[in-house]
């Protein structure tokens, strides 16, 4: 058997800055005891995920989630290394929406979520000075995907791609999302 676990990823902020994607965490060959009850926490925004136990730390398998953006910077993404697991990778980091005007603001891409192929890519940054236009980053790209680009035209940043296995039948795994124009007010 294996028992995976997601953790959350935050949200953005209003000031630009860009969720962190959740770490993920698998573990092989739990015991099981057929009609025992196990505890689990399924974690919702910015939440770990565990099985096993009643926090992260006393759990038998479990996933750190990514750190919602308080600013302009982004969220830290969930990080492998607070996770529990036979394998573990962290979600990525959020981009950052540099501030240069109290009244202008650009998004910047999520950090994307890490699965069992790899860690999650990092988003994109967005706009970087009052002498271009406003344009977000692109959201980092899934399960060891590539990074979000940073702003570059009017479509954003470019999205990061998911990750591919030679190893998984299954490659449907989520790229991330394009930036996109800003109306330059916030």
């Amino acid at each position: 058997n294996i028992i995976e676990c997601l953790g959350g990823g935050g949200h953005g902020s209003t000031a630009g800055g860009g969720g962190g994607g959740g770490a993920y965490a698998a573990k092989r060959n739990v015991t099981l005891v057929p009609g025992t009850s196990y505890s689990y926490t399924s974690g919702g925004v910015a939440s770990d995920t565990f099985f096993g136990g009643a926090t992260l730390g006393t759990s038998t398998v479990g996933a750190k989630g990514g750190v919602t953006a308080t600013s302009n910077a982004g969220g830290t993404g969930g990080q492998a290394a607070s996770s529990i697991g036979d394998v573990v990778y962290s979600g990525g980091n959020g981009g950052t929406s540099p501030v240069w005007s109290s009244n202008f603001v650009s998004g910047s891409g999520g950090g994307a979520a890490a699965g069992p192929l790899g860690a999650g890519g990092s988003g994109g940054n967005g706009t970087s000075s009052a002498s271009t236009p406003i344009y977000g980053g692109g959201g980092g790209g899934a399960n060891g995907g590539t990074n979000g680009g940073d702003y570059t035209t009017q479509l954003g940043g470019s999205t990061g791609s998911g990750g591919v296995s030679s190893l998984v039948t299954d490659t449907s795994n989520g790229a991330g999302g394009s930036g996109t124009s800003g109306n330059g007010f916030n």
